[in-house]
């Protein structure tokens, strides 16, 4: 399909698109997570190498406490390092701070502004280029102020809350007759910068999703996630 174009704004200025990548150094369910080895390869790699197959990025940042992951990036000339702050690398730290200090360090540098901030996890290495191309589509045919990537749910979901066990989700229907529920995978996020900035949020506004298979919506965090992606990859499964 073809790319889609930046969009322009009322007064027929480009838009301008940012690819943000957190990866921090700590991780409690698998060490080192980011920069683990995924055949062969830094997982990290897999997203950096995405983005960077994306033709309407005007920017691709990391934003990293990690000097491994540093080091990682020397690789790539056109990606550009933030170093995040002791304070934003803690475990509790939410990701929306992080996105700010990422996004207000690069327009003062740059003296700019962007438009549209994409979040891209490292821990999705099966999220391909075309998957960022085709959820940026959606996002400006829905017209969206936001987008996040979901994988399709059809059975039911529970929460267990202080002894008491309630569904969230129960289709009385067999399997063909449910409507689906989605499942956010972490993959992509697309925020208008006012979100981020101004909401403090990445999900706000019209809100679009964007669909992707079980395959392409691993999420690493754990060994075992790390062994079923790697599974995958050499089976050479499309995603």
């Amino acid at each position: 399909m073809p790319h889609p174009a930046s969009p322009k704004s009322p007064k027929g200025i480009m838009a301008l698109n940012i690819a943000i990548i957190p990866a921090r150094a700590g991780s409690k369910g698998l060490k080192d997570k980011n920069i683990s080895l995924l055949c062969g390869k830094p997982l990290i790699c897999y997203t950096i190498e995405a983005a960077l197959d994306v033709p309407f990025f005007d920017k691709v940042v990391v934003t990293t406490d990690s000097p491994h992951v540093k080091e990682i990036c020397k690789l790539y000339k056109s990606v550009e390092v933030i170093d995040r702050p002791e304070r934003l690398a803690g475990d509790d730290v939410p990701l929306v701070p992080v996105l700010v200090h990422a996004l207000e360090t690069i327009e003062l540098r740059e003296i700019k502004t962007y438009t549209n901030v994409f979040t891209l996890q490292p821990t999705s290495p099966l999220r391909t280029s075309d998957h960022i191309l085709n959820a940026y589509s959606r996002f400006l045919a829905d017209k969206a102020k936001s987008l996040i990537s979901v994988e399709e749910n059809l059975h039911s979901i529970w929460k267990y809350d202080s002894g008491v066990v309630s569904p969230l989700y129960y289709p009385k229907v067999n399997r063909q007759k449910a409507h689906p529920t989605y499942l956010g995978n972490g993959a992509i996020f697309i925020s208008k910068r006012i979100l981020i900035i101004m909401g403090r949020d990445r999900i706000g506004g019209k809100v679009s999703l964007y669909p992707m298979d079980k395959v392409s919506s691993i999420d690493i965090h754990t060994k075992e996630d790390l062994e079923l992606a790697e599974w995958y990859m050499k089976k050479g499964t499309t995603v």
